[in-house]
């Protein structure tokens, strides 16, 4: 049943609409509230394109809970709270990755120390002829993250490959490569970022 739009002014109709999985309820909510979330999430998080990817798993969160998805205040507090809350999350888990990479910076430059400078150079050589040997894709998105900095959707942009094709092949690099050095992650990382 299509519904006008003027019905969606009522917040109760809305929800009850978006609950069963209504499209014009659910385009109503994103043009509605999308820009000011987008604006809430920028002045939270100071990233533009962080915002966005907010704002856009909030969107698919509430479409995908369809018949589940329990509102007990406002909309717009709710999703300003939704907002907020996968912002803290996000900024958790950053945390918690920026920790574990300097914890394994700190293992790998003890490893490093303790090398001999033919032994340093004997391993970026090993490396550089390993690298070669990856499959033609994989080897340019690896050295496109590793050498030239680029981050995973810069890569996909220039190679018109999906962010998720961008993290498969630097997986299968990585892992082709520590199963070749057969040696600890830490001294990897290490040879690939400096």
């Amino acid at each position: 049943m299509h519904r006008n739009q003027h019905d969606f002014l009522n917040e109760t109709i809305l929800i009850s609409q978006l609950k069963k999985g209504n499209e014009d309820a659910f385009k109503y909510l994103y043009k509605l509230y999308y820009s000011e979330l987008c604006n809430y999430a920028s002045n939270l998080c100071g990233n533009n394109e962080l915002a966005k990817d907010i704002v856009q798993h909030i969107m698919i969160k509430i479409w995908k809970k369809g018949s589940s998805l329990n509102v007990n205040i406002s909309l717009k507090s709710y999703l300003y709270k939704s907002v907020f809350n996968h912002f803290v999350d996000t900024q958790r888990r950053i945390v918690k990755e920026t920790k574990k990479i300097d914890r394994l910076k700190q293992e790998a430059l003890l490893e490093f120390s303790e090398m001999t400078s033919e032994e340093i150079e004997n391993r970026y050589r090993f490396i550089d002829q390993e690298i070669e040997k990856l499959p033609k894709q994989c080897k340019e998105v690896f050295l496109l993250g590793k050498k030239d900095g680029l981050k995973y959707k810069e890569i996909a942009d220039k190679l018109n490959i999906s962010v998720k094709t961008v993290e498969r092949h630097m997986s299968i690099a990585l892992k082709k490569l520590r199963k070749k050095l057969n040696d600890s992650s830490n001294t990897l990382y290490l040879f690939l970022t400096t």
